[in-house]
């Protein structure tokens, strides 16, 4: 008993020595790294608390307080961390804003914290742009924040980023998508960036930001041109759709087309305006090259070029024979057909008439054989592509028996020869008549001297070279040139047979003093008695003398 008695005592002397020696008591401590939390609505977040107790005594309880001291979460003690008393709340919403403090108790002393308390706030993500519109090529930078700084132990988060509602890869080296920390920024921006924007944190990609519409103006891209029926014959109706990407939306639609004189889409003549151009009765004139040039407030753009096909049936069919008309029996002929058509001609038929009636002779672009009795007639072909078809016109091959065939070829060949005979003469008659032309202006002039007198009896004169020269009244006018010869004298000399007067110009003398002479024409000639040869120089002159009244 006495014993007993005496260990209680020990043991109360050195728990008051205990006690007595200082930071014995101080051991008894609870941390927290943090004093201000901000959570992320809907996203879990951890109070972050440590604690530390006298190695006198043990643990025995504890818990989490708001300041109303109601107890929010109970404490779950763990060998594995035996010092963390951090406090998990799995989804904060905003009946979670308050401040919280940790409580605990040993077995040698009851309820402890510390003085301070944690603050946690909820905040949501807000995406934010320096610009909601932006025309291509600009720069956009979007920022994904809170309304409060995002606690340290939420600094590790990485922020994605989302276009509508598909999340956007991370950044390559050459991509236009830059990220640092809670920012994207777009540069330069393309008509592809534009959308409905959100940001996220990586791991609660259900708990998206506000949203972002991004526009993006741009000129009109992605033009196209569509042409109706796809399918176009010769007499239909086709329309052309002319269709853009453009932001804001084109105002104007303009329609060119590049004929097949022009060499390149520059040079081009423009149709008309509007998103749709119609050809009515399309022909093959219209098978030409067309664009639609597109235009907004921003810039303009033009399609690319697109061919009207017009498909047609065979046109311009004809017949070409290696020979035609009256053949004698035996001879070869080849017969070709030929036309214009698209899509191409896919068969030729040859008809031959007999009568009324066509018979169907071959088929194939020629056919060739040897004239007979039973081949000679009228040839035609048709042409068929997959439109329709069209016939030549005909051509008539005859027979000849080989006698009359050669009657036949001497009637032409004489005729032949006798043409060509008559072409000669018909040239040898004309060259003459140039040559006598050429003479005649190759010779001086004549004119007829004519003297008249009263009775009209004709007087001849002769005038002659030295006659001319022995008037001429100085040196200077004997060498004068006979063209320059303006007096001259005149013997008058009478004719009493015929063959003189056939000989000379015709003089018609008239009785009186006065002459005058309306035409003056000189020829010199040698005279004898025997006979009178003309010089090549010979003028003739005619007189008229015209009596003078008293």
């Amino acid at each position: 008993m006495f014993s007993r008695s005496v260990n209680v005592q020990y043991t109360v002397l050195l728990f008051t020595i205990i006690q007595s020696i200082p930071g014995v008591w101080c051991a008894y401590k609870v941390t927290y790294p943090l004093t201000e939390v901000c959570g992320l609505r809907g996203a879990p977040v951890v109070l972050p608390c440590t604690f530390t107790f006298s190695w006198i005594g043990h643990y025995r309880g504890g818990g989490w307080y708001l300041a109303n001291n109601n107890r929010v979460s109970r404490h779950r003690y763990s060998s594995t961390y035996p010092n963390d008393c951090s406090l998990r709340i799995d989804k904060v919403s905003e009946r979670h804003t308050a401040r919280y403090r940790f409580w605990f108790y040993t077995s040698s002393r009851d309820w402890m914290t510390n003085k301070y308390a944690v603050t946690l706030s909820i905040t949501d993500l807000h995406l934010t742009a320096d610009r909601s519109t932006a025309t291509e090529g600009e720069s956009v930078a979007l920022t994904c924040g809170t309304t409060c700084p995002l606690s340290s132990s939420l600094s590790t988060f990485v922020f994605v980023w989302l276009r509508n509602g598909r999340q956007l890869p991370l950044p390559a080296a050459t991509s236009t998508h830059k990220v640092k920390d809670n920012r994207l920024l777009l540069e330069p921006v393309s008509s592809e960036d534009a959308g409905r924007y959100s940001c996220a944190v990586k791991g609660q990609e259900n708990i998206l930001s506000s949203t972002l519409d991004l526009k993006i103006k741009y000129a009109p891209k992605n033009l196209t041109v569509l042409a109706t029926p796809s399918r176009l014959v010769e007499g239909d109706v086709v329309t052309l759709s002319c269709s853009s990407d453009a932001n804001p939306p084109v105002h104007t639609y303009t329609w060119h087309t590049i004929t097949s004189a022009l060499t390149s889409g520059n040079d081009s003549v423009q149709l008309g305006t509007g998103v749709t151009y119609t050809i009515s009765n399309v022909t093959t004139d219209h098978s030409d090259r067309y664009y639609c040039e597109a235009k907004n407030d921003i810039g303009r753009n033009r399609t690319d070029v697109v061919h009207l096909n017009v498909l047609y049936f065979p046109k311009n069919t004809s017949v070409s024979a290696s020979m035609s008309g009256a053949l004698p029996e035996g001879t070869p002929v080849t017969l070709s057909c030929s036309s214009d058509a698209n899509p191409a001609v896919h068969t030729y038929t040859w008809y031959t008439r007999s009568g009324n009636e066509s018979l169907v002779r071959a088929k194939g672009h020629s056919i060739s054989f040897n004239v007979t009795s039973d081949t000679s007639g009228l040839y035609h072909c048709q042409a068929t592509n997959d439109i329709s078809s069209s016939n030549s016109t005909t051509v008539e091959i005859t027979v000849v028996e080989r006698e009359k065939f050669s009657v036949l070829r001497v009637e032409v060949i004489l005729t032949i020869i006798l043409t060509a005979i008559g072409l000669l003469i018909m040239l040898g008659v004309v060259w003459l008549r140039i040559r006598q032309k050429r003479q005649h202006h190759a010779e001086p002039e004549a004119k007829d001297v004519i003297v008249e007198d009263d009775d009209d009896n004709a007087v001849y004169a002769d005038i002659s070279t030295v006659a001319m020269r022995a008037a001429l009244k100085s040196p200077e006018d004997y060498n004068a040139p006979e063209d320059d010869v303006q007096y001259a004298s005149i013997d008058f000399s009478a004719y009493n047979t015929a063959k003189d007067a056939s000989e000379h110009s015709d003089i018609r003398q008239h009785r009186g003093e006065e002459l005058e002479v309306e035409y003056a024409s000189v020829k010199f000639s040698q005279t004898t008695t025997a006979t009178r040869s003309e010089d090549s120089s010979a003028i003739y002159s005619t007189v008229v003398k015209h009596s003078q009244k008293t």
